[in-house]
C-alpha cells in the first residue's frame, strides 16, 4: 500500500509492521514478532518510539554479531546459551532441540527454571516470555512439530500444500475437541489415531480388482478348465519390414527341453502351443 518509504524504511516486511502499528507507537506497548519480520534496524526504530520488541530473529539478518551468527548447533549441547548486548537490545541464542535465537529490548541474559517433557530445565527468560505471548503461527508449528505430514521429498508443490492444510485441519479439529469439557479423553496423538480409525471404518477400501492368484495356480485352473481353449494366431510382428506373425516357443516342448516355435496360441490360457499332442497334454494332464 506504500510504494515509497515508510518512516524511512523501504523493506517490505518492515513496512508491513509499521503499517500495522500505526496509532500504537509512542504509548509503551510491547510488540511480539517472529523471525519473518524481526530485524535489528526495525527494533532500534521501534524502541526509539517507546515500543519494546520481543521475538525470534533469523541469524542471517544484517547486523547479527559474529559470535551468534556463526554458531554451529551441532557443537553445542542442549541447554547452552550465548548472549550479546548492545544498549537496550539483548540477543540470546539457546540450544534446545534446535538453536533458537531470540531478541528483546527489555530483558537481560537471565535463566529461569522451566519444564520440558516433565523435567525441570533452565531456559532464558526471553524464551519463556516469547512462548507465553507468541501468536498462532508459531504455536501451530510447535504443536505440529511431532506430526509432520509434509516432507521435503515432495517434488510436487501442491502435494506439500495439501498435506500442510490437512495437518492444520486435524489440529483445528483437536482444538475444537478440547473446547468441550465433557470430552477430554484423548491426547493429540490418540485423537489422530481415532480420526484415522473412524475414517477407515466409514470409508473402507473398495477394490475393483479381484484378489491376485499366484501364477502357477492360476494357470493350473485355466488350463484344466473345460471351455474356450480355441487356437488363435499370435499377434503380428511389430518390427519394421516384418509382415509375419511373432514366432513363440511352445511351452510344452520347452518343458521337454525341445526347441519348437509356433504362431498359434490358446485363446483362454494365452500360451503358445503345438497343435496336436502338446495341445491335448497341456489341457488334460494335471502334473506336467
Amino acid at each position: 500500500m506504500y510504494p515509497g518509504p515508510l518512516h524511512g524504511f523501504n523493506d517490505k516486511t518492515a513496512k508491513v509492521v509499521l503499517q500495522l502499528m500505526e496509532g500504537y507507537l509512542d504509548t509503551g506497548h510491547v510488540l511480539v514478532m517472529d523471525n519473518w519480520y524481526n530485524q535489528l534496524l526495525l527494533t532500534r526504530y521501534l524502541k526509539s518510539r517507546c515500543t519494546d520488541v520481543l521475538g525470534t530473529i533469523s541469524r542471517r539478518r544484517k547486523g547479527i554479531p559474529h559470535a551468534i551468527k556463526y554458531l554451529n548447533p551441532k557443537q553445542l549441547e542442549r541447554g547452552v546459551s550465548v548472549g550479546r548486548h548492545c544498549g537496550d537490545i539483548a540477543l540470546v541464542a539457546w540450544k534446545d532441540v534446535k538453536l533458537v535465537t531470540v531478541l528483546s529490548t527489555y530483558h537481560q541474559h537471565e535463566m529461569v527454571p522451566g519444564r520440558r517433557a516433565g523435567q525441570v530445565v533452565l531456559k532464558p527468560t526471553v524464551v519463556q516470555e516469547y512462548n507465553r505471548y507468541m501468536g498462532g503461527v508459531d504455536l501451530k508449528d510447535q504443536k505440529l512439530s511431532m506430526f509432520l505430514l509434509e516432507r521435503k521429498r515432495n517434488r510436487k508443490w501442491y502435494m506439500k500444500v495439501f498435506k500442510m492444510l490437512l495437518n492444520t485441519s486435524l489440529l483445528n479439529a483437536f482444538i475444537i475437541y478440547l473446547r468441550n469439557p465433557m470430552y477430554r479423553m484423548y491426547s493429540h496423538r490418540q485423537f489422530r489415531l481415532k480420526v484415522a480409525e473412524g475414517l477407515l471404518s466409514r470409508y473402507p477400501r473398495v477394490s475393483s480388482v479381484p484378489p491376485r492368484v499366484p501364477n502357477q495356480l492360476q494357470r493350473l485352473v485355466l488350463r484344466l478348465e473345460p471351455g474356450n481353449h480355441f487356437p488363435i494366431y499370435t499377434e503380428a510382428d511389430s518390427r519394421p519390414g516384418k509382415k509375419n506373425r511373432k514366432q513363440l516357443r511352445c511351452v510344452r516342448c520347452t518343458a521337454l527341453k525341445k526347441r519348437v516355435v509356433v504362431i498359434v496360441m490358446c485363446k483362454l490360457c494365452q500360451v503358445p502351443l503345438c497343435l496336436g499332442k502338446c495341445w491335448e497334454d497341456y489341457h488334460t494332464v494335471e502334473n506336467l
